[in-house]
């Protein structure tokens, strides 16, 4: 009977080690852990020429609640965090910083409150019907996704 229990025992460890290491595996990162944003308009313009994806321009200010909201709910959510990170090139520009390339940028996509999340192609043309002001939930920004990519995909090839 006891050799019985030390098996049960050892069973019941190695099972719990076992859900552990898959725990560990599968769980989402900690919504602490910052999504990788470009801090640079000229920088992503770059990047998005050489990988050909759209950018997703994040305007903002460290004093804006409806933009760390915007963060925290819709931009870190695991499939809206996936889709950013994985099919477009994400910037997030500072309004508050004065430099002549964040200027032409707040000029270019008619930031005029916050938060405003704009989108261009690689290509340098602005999609005003899917850049928005304000906040939007998750489902909307999603869509909203689907819609630059769809017209990405529908553009003609120069030729």
């Amino acid at each position: 009977m006891e050799k019985k229990l030390q098996w049960l025992g050892v069973v019941v460890l190695a099972s719990g080690a076992c859900l552990a290491g898959l725990y560990g595996w599968i769980k989402a990162p900690p919504e602490s852990e910052e999504m990788r944003w470009v801090t640079s308009y000229a920088k992503g313009k770059v990047l998005a020429q050489s990988l050909q994806r759209p950018l997703m321009i994040d305007f903002t200010a460290d004093w804006c609640v409806a933009c760390q909201k915007m963060d925290a709910e819709v931009f870190r959510h695991p499939r809206i965090r996936s889709r950013l990170e994985s099919e477009f090139i994400v910037v997030k520009v500072d309004i508050d910083e004065r430099t002549p390339v964040t200027q032409e940028a707040i000029q270019r996509f008619e930031v005029a409150g916050l938060p405003r999340v704009a989108f261009e192609t690689a290509d340098g043309e602005f999609f005003r019907e899917a850049s928005f002001e304000g906040g939007v939930g998750i489902e909307e920004f999603d869509r909203r996704l689907d819609q630059v990519l769809e017209a990405v995909d529908t553009e003609p090839a120069d030729g």
